[in-house]
């Protein structure tokens, strides 16, 4: 099982580094903080198997040195969210219901260096007999820009793409010539996001069937 679980992990993150590269902008250069990165408006779609993407919002702000709140809505659903800093890189997203019960939501814990522009959290949550229940992989593909995956045990991946709202857009080089190519995308990236869904859910899905297979007694 913990093999499983260990490819299971592998695939995420192979699936949505290839999704996040398909997007990525530059990363700007300078110090990383995560508070300070995910402060903001972010316009986002949630992306299911046999689903059109639905777009959803998340709306934080830093109410602290270490800490941010905000909510996330997707229709006419809002949930409230607090996010908890231990450092720059570290942290966990907790739901808040009304009665100010706190559930949790994820943890993230970044690399402090970029791997080609990409910085990668993966992170496995346990069940109660200490099996993974779901892998969550976080992509900050740019100053302005991350993916995020969750692969439940029982459930479809959902894989979240986000951009801030605001930010600036990169600039092209080259005049009409770089404006015209920009405009112009290759089918891989009208369509590799299909490509890439395809892939989460059949290798998750493939791993999650094989860690449940137990050897027959001899």
């Amino acid at each position: 099982e913990r093999t499983s679980a260990m490819r299971t992990m592998a695939l995420a993150t192979f699936t949505t580094v290839v999704a996040a590269v398909l997007v990525r902008p530059a990363m700007a250069e300078g110090a990383f903080s995560f508070p300070a990165f995910f402060a903001g408006i972010w316009d986002m779609h949630k992306i299911e198997a046999g689903a059109a993407p639905v777009p959803c919002t998340y709306t934080i702000e830093k109410t602290g040195a270490m800490t941010l709140t905000g909510s996330y809505t997707e229709g006419e659903r809002t949930i409230d969210v607090e996010i908890t800093c231990t450092n720059e890189h570290h942290g966990v997203f907790e739901r808040i219901d009304e009665a100010g019960k706190r559930t949790h939501m994820f943890a993230f814990a970044f690399h402090a260096e970029e791997v080609n522009d990409i910085r990668i959290s993966q992170e496995a949550d346990v069940d109660d007999s200490n099996k993974v229940a779901r892998v969550t992989t976080f992509a900050i593909t740019s100053p302005a820009s991350f993916v995020l995956t969750v692969s439940p045990q029982n459930a479809n991946p959902r894989t979240f793409v986000a951009t801030k709202r605001g930010a600036p857009k990169a600039s092209s080089k080259g005049g009409d010539a770089g404006a015209k190519a920009t405009k112009k995308k290759s089918l891989l990236r009208r369509y590799g996001w299909y490509i890439v869904l395809a892939i989460i859910i059949l290798l998750v899905r493939t791993a999650w069937v094989q860690a449940q297979v137990k050897p027959k007694a001899a």
